[in-house]
């Protein structure tokens, strides 16, 4: 008769982080699944990570098939905030995403308080620029 203590192995996984090993076959990386965790990363991820990824993965679209880039740019649109502030210090692909993604004035108010809050004036300076040029001042005109 045995006299050793049961043991019980339990092993919890959090985030989805270990899935994307599985994005290489041999040494050649697979997009489109990549791509195809996304939905993953959008239940068990931050909403700042998540835009991180979705923004960078816009940014730098290879191999992006269309499905995969409407389903990225459709996450950026609800969590244009999210992007920003993950963005920041990266001026180049923060004004990218302000160039891409801020299709309204108030868009750009809130990437503009973002980079307000951070006193980023480079940023704040090209932000206000560049809305300036989408959404230009109307002149006033007087007429007795």
């Amino acid at each position: 008769m045995e006299h050793t203590p049961a043991r019980i192995i339990f092993r919890e996984m959090h985030g989805c982080g270990h899935l994307y090993r599985y994005c290489f076959d041999q040494s050649e990386f697979q997009f489109h699944k990549y791509d195809a965790l996304f939905p993953h990363v959008r239940v068990q991820e931050s909403d700042r990570l998540t835009a991180a990824l979705a923004l960078l993965r816009l940014y730098t679209p290879l191999n992006l098939l269309p499905r995969d880039r409407k389903t990225y740019e459709d996450y950026l649109k609800e969590h244009l905030q999210a992007a920003a502030e993950g963005a920041q210090k990266e001026s180049e692909l923060f004004l990218w995403l302000a160039a891409e993604f801020c299709k309204e004035q108030t868009d750009f108010d809130r990437m503009i308080d973002v980079a307000s809050e951070n006193n980023n004036t480079e940023l704040l300076s090209s932000l206000m620029d560049l809305r300036h040029l989408r959404f230009p001042v109307k002149k006033r005109t007087f007429s007795l």
